[in-house]
């Protein structure tokens, strides 16, 4: 990835996705311009209607893609078996789709070697050579979060299903009917890791809980 890489942004949206009722879904927009960057709206709600599907896509889809990035804090992308079109599976260790063999080598030897604490985990436990990283569970990018840049809890681990991420990945499908690509103008983010790599893990574990959330996101903007 080129650090130095600049895009002609002018209108973010990040989009902390909740359940398909909307209900704990919210949004928030900026807008950058001559002036500097403008928030132009936080919002719980669209109106009195909740985010669900159809709303939050209208909303996200209101302008043309050329000048917009839209950033989602849920998984965009599945774990290998989620994936996998393979009739027959022949298991994890004779598997040969390059992130699992990535899982049982490096990503196994990551477990091994972890350092002794993690963002909001506390001690991580003693994991053995036979950690049980699981191509069905888990992707490359939460290990990595996790183990080798102590940015993510453990609790991290294994979020790639269940109801949430099969919504995201339903409307990342949908996006990309609007000009929307994952990886240059749809980005999955993470708001816990992202918070922990800027202002440390110290922040990173109450950005949420401990601290009022408006007062905390406006001094991280």
């Amino acid at each position: 990835m080129n650090p130095t890489l600049k895009r002609a942004f002018s209108r973010f949206i990040g989009v902390d996705l909740g359940g398909g009722r909307g209900k704990t879904t919210a949004i928030a927009e900026i807008r950058s311009g001559v002036g500097g960057a403008q928030v132009i709206e936080v919002a719980t709600r669209s109106g009195r209607l909740p985010w669900t599907d159809d709303t939050l896509l209208a909303h996200l889809l209101a302008e043309p893609a050329t000048d917009t990035v839209i950033a989602i804090d849920a998984p965009l992308t599945q774990s290998a078996c989620g994936r996998c079109e393979r009739a027959v599976c022949p298991g994890m260790e004779a598997c040969a789709d390059p992130a699992v063999i990535w899982l049982r080598t490096e990503g196994r030897a990551l477990v091994r070697k972890v350092a002794v604490e993690t963002v909001g985990g506390g001690a991580r436990p003693a994991f053995t050579a036979q950690a049980r990283l699981l191509p069905y569970a888990h992707r490359a990018t939460e290990v990595v979060m996790t183990y080798e840049r102590g940015l993510l809890p453990l609790s991290a681990l294994g979020q790639t299903s269940g109801a949430i991420a099969a919504r995201a990945s339903q409307i990342r499908r949908r996006l990309r009917g609007g000009g929307f690509e994952l990886h240059a103008n749809l980005l999955e983010v993470s708001p816990a890791a992202t918070v922990a790599a800027l202002c440390g893990s110290r922040a990173a574990r109450g950005y949420k809980r401990d601290a009022d959330p408006w007062q905390t996101r406006a001094l991280i903007l």
